[in-house]
């Protein structure tokens, strides 16, 4: 059940109205792309958490704040016994990493997305402790393009690769799961 459907955010709206009024300079006409690249990865998504045939609750697109402090989760599922949220990437190519310095096949470096992982979580867990939500909670980096290759990745960081997408939604399918009334709360803690 979805409590909280993906809708585009006001940043790439605005930005799409703008797109079609003015001459946009290169450097907002980039973080255009890299909005609508974002888009496009969460819908794609979407797509996959829409195959779940268990009970479970989704929320897309989360702003949350503990101490003064704001994340974003882009997916977030609810289980009976657990939560696993989702951080979703749309990178084309091939990537390296080489220690935490992540870089693309031209050599650009790009921003590390398990740090921006590691903080999204060490951040939601004792929001969720404030919050006295008892579930366990697991975090991914989804990457969803199925051009994308990632070379020299660590095995036992928690990776979703294209081609391990189908096999992983069948597994979160056998994830036993009831919904209650509490299950409804923990998402609505979420929500407001």
């Amino acid at each position: 059940m979805i409590l909280k459907p993906l809708i585009d955010s006001v940043d790439f709206s605005l930005m799409q109205y703008l797109n079609k009024r003015l001459i946009m300079p290169p450097q907002k006409k980039q973080y255009l792309e890299n909005l609508t690249k974002g888009a496009e990865g969460e819908r794609h998504w979407e797509g996959w958490l829409n195959q779940l045939s268990n009970e479970s609750i989704i929320l897309y697109d989360l702003t949350l704040e503990y101490k003064h402090t704001i994340f974003q989760i882009d997916a977030l599922c609810i289980f009976q016994k657990t939560i696993i949220a989702f951080e979703v990437k749309n990178y084309e190519g091939d990537f390296y990493i080489n220690g935490d310095i992540w870089s693309s096949a031209s050599g650009s470096e790009i921003k590390n997305p398990l740090l921006q992982v590691q903080r999204s979580e060490s951040l939601l867990r004792p929001l969720l402790k404030t919050l006295n939500i008892q579930l366990p909670i697991e975090y991914y980096l989804v990457f969803v393009h199925p051009d994308f290759m990632l070379y020299q990745a660590p095995p036992h960081k928690k990776m979703i690769f294209p081609q391990q997408i189908n096999r992983y939604i069948r597994h979160l399918n056998n994830i036993p799961s009831k919904m209650s009334r509490a299950h409804r709360d923990i998402a609505e803690h979420f929500i407001y």
